[in-house]
C-alpha cells in the first residue's frame, strides 16, 4: 500500500499524489489538502484523522470520492473497491446464504489460508442498515477488517472454540455482547484452557 503514496512528507504546497487502480489501469490522482470539516466536532466530516494526526486516511479518501464524482457517490460500497483502487490486488468474495453459499467450514479454511499467507480479508454482517444493531450488538450491513483467527483448544474437549478478531473501520464499538466479549472474563480466564492460534 506504500506505493499508493507518491507525496510522502507533509506538502507546503498543499498538493497531494497517488498511484491508483481504476478498472486494473494505473492511474495518477491529485488531490489538494481541503477536506470536509465538521465544526461542531472538529474533526473532518467523513474519514478521521489518525492517531498520529495524520491527514493520509481523509485525503486517500478525497482521491477516491474525485474519481467516482462526489463524496455522496462513495457512501458504502464494499472493502474489495478500496483494495483494487490501492494496490489492483485480485478480490472474491463469499456469501454464508443463498443459492451460491459456502459451508461455514469452507469460510473458516479460507480465513485460516488468508492469514497465513497475510492476505488480507474482511467481512460483513447481514441486514438492511448499519444504522441498527444486529445479533451480539454488531452493526448490521457493515464490513470489518479481519485482523486475526484463532483455535482455542479446550482442555475437556476435542471440538476447538474459533475465533475471528474483528475490527470496525469506523473505531467504534458499539459494546459487542457475544461470550467472548473482551469483559467477559468468565471466558476468557477458565482453568485448564490453552489458546492456539
Amino acid at each position: 500500500m506504500l506505493k499508493a503514496f507518491v507525496t510522502k512528507k507533509t506538502s507546503a504546497a498543499g498538493m497531494y499524489v497517488f498511484n491508483v487502480w481504476i478498472k486494473g489501469i494505473p492511474r495518477i490522482i491529485a488531490v489538494n489538502d481541503k477536506v470536509v470539516w465538521h465544526p461542531s466536532i472538529n474533526r473532518p466530516l467523513f474519514t478521521t484523522v489518525g492517531s498520529d494526526k495524520g491527514m493520509w486516511a481523509p485525503l486517500l479518501e478525497k482521491s477516491w470520492a474525485k474519481v467516482n464524482g462526489n463524496y455522496e457517490a462513495i457512501e458504502g460500497g464494499g472493502p474489495s473497491e478500496a483494495y483494487e483502487y490501492l494496490t489492483n490486488m485480485p478480490t472474491a468474495g463469499y456469501w454464508l446464504t443463498g443459492q451460491y453459499a459456502i459451508t461455514f467450514e469452507e469460510a473458516w479454511n479460507l480465513l485460516v489460508a488468508m492469514n497465513s499467507t497475510n492476505g488480507v480479508a474482511d467481512l460483513g454482517t447481514a441486514g438492511s442498515s448499519d444504522t441498527n444493531t444486529g445479533p451480539l450488538n454488531l452493526p448490521s450491513n457493515h464490513a470489518y477488517s479481519v485482523l486475526n483467527v484463532y483455535e482455542l483448544q479446550h482442555a475437556n474437549s476435542s471440538t476447538p472454540t474459533r475465533l475471528i478478531k474483528i475490527r470496525n473501520p469506523w473505531k467504534k464499538d458499539y459494546g459487542f455482547t457475544g461470550i467472548w466479549a473482551d469483559g467477559n472474563t468468565d471466558m476468557w480466564n477458565k482453568a485448564g484452557e490453552t489458546y492456539k492460534e
